[in-house]
């Protein structure tokens, strides 16, 4: 897989180690010219491994990148799925609710209309009126109660 940034900086790695190199051949035989000379070879290992091991890391990184957008659009599948199962249930829980609403409005109904107080009737007053009447009698019929003073409280006191 091509990284243009990470190839672009390796190449211009190489293209450093290159200029480095025709530099320290130039030099003279010396003390200098082999510390450079070591240096750049060590340098070139170095490069050598980075560039494997860094285009390994950047492969791994977009294989696991892949792996975890898979199981993304695989857990989006499920949510939606689970999503339009509790739509399902709430929509279910909705008429169950509306339908035993309405069976308890109906039962209510029921129960009032079976506790309803009879009509009143107009005439109730009259018959319990006569009926009272017609046992104790009317006011006045009897023999009249001895007007009370507080004398007689007095007198049976003991």
């Amino acid at each position: 897989m091509p990284y243009p940034k990470l190839d672009g900086l390796l190449d211009d790695l190489a293209a450093f180690i290159a200029h480095a190199d025709e530099k320290t051949a130039a030099l003279g035989p010396g003390r200098d010219k082999d510390l450079l000379s070591a240096s750049l070879t060590r340098l070139k290992e170095l490069h050598a491994t980075a560039t494997v091991e860094l285009r390994a890391g950047v492969d791994w990184m977009y294989a696991v990148t892949e792996h975890q957008l898979a199981r993304v659009a695989a857990l989006k599948a499920d949510l939606a799925t689970v999503r339009a199962e509790i739509a399902a249930a709430a929509a279910k829980a909705a008429q169950d609710a509306g339908a035993a609403q309405a069976a308890k409005a109906a039962k209510a109904a029921a129960q009032a209309a079976a506790s309803a107080p009879a009509p009143l009737d107009p005439g109730l007053g009259a018959k319990l009126r006569d009926e009272l009447l017609s046992r104790f009698g009317r006011p006045g019929d009897g023999p009249a109660a001895p007007p009370r003073t507080g004398q007689d409280i007095w007198e049976n006191w003991n």
